[in-house]
């Protein structure tokens, strides 16, 4: 008599296995609620965030040395927004101002 729980099943029925006093329940897979499938969702989710944020802050920490190596990209990563600050800031207005006009009229005669 093989071991395994099909073949097992077929015999727990049998008076043998009932006078042993050994009763033999074959375990159905469940489906997983809705809620369940959820929660493992979230929790995925959640994982790959973190996976995420970790390799943020490598990627961050690698550009930030690298710029600090070098000097020329230091200096361009901080003056430029300077630069851009003060141009459009003071150099360039879009406000429409002194713009010539002129008004007709028509006789209506």
């Amino acid at each position: 008599m093989s071991q395994s729980p099909t073949s097992l099943s077929r015999f727990r029925k049998s008076a043998a296995l009932q006078q042993a006093g050994i009763t033999i329940t074959v375990l159905e897979p469940i489906e997983p609620s809705m809620e369940d499938v959820f929660v493992a969702m979230i929790e995925q989710e959640e994982r790959k965030a973190a996976v995420n944020l970790r390799r943020l802050k490598t990627v961050t920490r690698k550009e930030l040395l690298h710029i600090v190596r070098d000097v020329r990209s230091l200096t361009l990563a901080l003056a430029l927004p300077l630069v851009m600050l003060l141009l459009f800031g003071y150099a360039l207005t879009l406000d429409v101002d002194r713009i010539p006009t002129t008004s007709t009229t028509w006789p209506l005669s």
